[in-house]
């Protein structure tokens, strides 16, 4: 569907900073297993049912990082005026769009028509009757600087989900975003979540 709007749209294929797209993790339960095929900065977290603990892997981290140092940098010099600063990075975000997005080597896939998308996602299939628990969810839901550590971070979902469930994740990450608030490029990440238990 996104392929065929941007044809329609007269959006070339090649053009992945101005393709509409989204970052995604999406799960197929049977009754044997469970597939889940991840891409850019979208989550799964799952724990099997001995305890281990594991995560899919922040595509976008290392070029985020990058850029979030660099927006960080123009506020700073813009005095806190996001709409300047917006201005200079948006040729360096579409510049890196162009070489990274849907490309296997050294970027991440996102869900915007392009055919090469399959071979960047990563895919992962587990056997259902040792998975507890699944969480799937957007790169709002938790602070960008601990998505970084798969380790790390799917050992912290897991802590906070047992100390409150899905709200206490979400209000940790609201809480570490008002701290950042001015160095930040938004107030707020979107944030999505669901969580599946076995």
């Amino acid at each position: 569907r996104i392929r065929l709007h941007a044809i329609s749209q007269g959006i070339h294929l090649n053009r992945s900073d101005i393709l509409p797209g989204a970052a995604f993790a999406i799960t197929k339960v049977d009754q044997e297993t469970i597939e889940i095929i991840q891409g850019a900065d979208c989550f799964a977290v799952w724990q099997k049912s001995d305890g281990r603990i594991s995560a899919t892997r922040n595509q976008v981290f290392p070029h985020e990082a990058v850029w979030r140092r660099s927006f960080a940098n123009l506020l700073r010099k813009y005095e806190g005026d996001r709409n300047k600063a917006w201005e200079k990075l948006i040729p360096v975000l579409s510049t890196g769009r162009l070489e990274r997005v849907n490309r296997k080597i050294s970027g991440y896939a996102l869900l915007n028509g392009q055919s090469t998308f399959p071979e960047c996602w990563q895919r992962i299939v587990l056997s259902r009757k040792d998975i507890r628990l699944l969480l799937l969810f957007t790169d709002g839901f938790i602070p960008f600087k601990e998505s970084g550590n798969t380790g790390d971070l799917g050992i912290l979902i897991m802590s906070l989900f047992n100390q409150g469930r899905l709200k206490a994740i979400l209000e940790r990450t609201r809480r570490v975003e008002e701290a950042e608030k001015s160095t930040s490029h938004i107030d707020h990440g979107e944030a999505t979540a669901i969580v599946i238990e076995f």
